[in-house]
């Protein structure tokens, strides 16, 4: 696999390339434009004038990760896969260790796509699991509460899910005259890029906490009562039916008022 870049298209030699061979077009950056050669093509040797030469630089190829639109395109593909298998990272799964450890194998391979240097990467195939009617039901209903969740965020990154609690914090604690120095700066820093007071953000901040804490309730309890609604079934039958029961009910408690 090489990444190259040229400066003249009409100087370039091109390489002779099967119909299953594809050279993948990177953008313009900074005067220059990449492309993406696989292993299995032999690039031919380059005049003076096309400006060409293969790119080896991290930071170079840092920055063509930061503005490509194909690099652009994976790391949204590998947010939401990652996001769709987030609910295999909760407790009371169902799954097994193995099964557990198929699923950290499959997110690793993802997050590892995001920093690597390959716009056509292999992509992993999602674990494969072969489950009792019981268990996937129950990782029926641990993908709907996961679902729940990603709703309730606005399906935001794990990154920045991770900095609610803080400005949570920051924002009762301004709202209540206690903030330090560190929480009053932080809520100022973002209240100026975003044009409102630091008032008006910590204010927004805790509405939208107390409305997450609401959905949180809802979708805990909705998971609650399906969990324990599948466990006293008795037969397959009777988990299918259950589980056919509480699905519907998935959509209303989410779109009921105040969701």
């Amino acid at each position: 696999m090489t990444i190259f870049r040229f400066t003249s298209r009409a100087d370039l030699v091109w390489p002779a390339i099967s119909g299953s061979e594809i050279l993948t077009d990177l953008g313009d950056v900074d005067g220059a434009h990449y492309m993406h050669c696989p292993a299995s093509v032999t690039m031919p040797e380059q005049p003076d004038e096309a400006g060409y030469a293969t790119v080896s630089d991290a930071e170079e190829l840092a920055a063509l990760r930061r503005t490509s639109g194909v690099f652009t395109q994976n790391r949204i593909r590998v947010r939401e896969l990652l996001a769709e298998s987030d609910w295999t990272q909760l407790s009371d799964t169902g799954l097994t260790s193995s099964q557990g450890q198929s699923w950290a194998d499959y997110r690793g391979a993802l997050r590892a796509i995001m920093e690597a240097n390959d716009p056509a990467p292999a992509w992993p195939d999602k674990p494969e699991m072969d489950v009792s009617a019981y268990d996937a039901a129950v990782l029926k209903i641990d993908r709907v509460h996961a679902g729940f969740l990603r709703r309730a965020t606005g399906n935001a990154s794990m990154e920045e899910r991770d900095t609610w609690q803080a400005k949570a914090l920051a924002a009762e604690a301004f709202l209540g005259n206690t903030a330090s120095k560190a929480q009053k700066a932080g809520l100022k820093a973002e209240a100026d890029m975003t044009g409102v007071t630091s008032r008006q953000l910590a204010t927004a901040i805790r509405a939208r906490a107390n409305a997450y804490i609401v959905l949180l309730g809802k979708a805990a309890g909705w998971r609650r009562a399906a969990m324990a609604d599948i466990k006293t079934a008795k037969t397959d039958e009777e988990i299918l039916a259950s589980l056919a029961e509480w699905s519907e009910k998935a959509s209303a408690t989410m779109d009921a008022p105040g969701s």
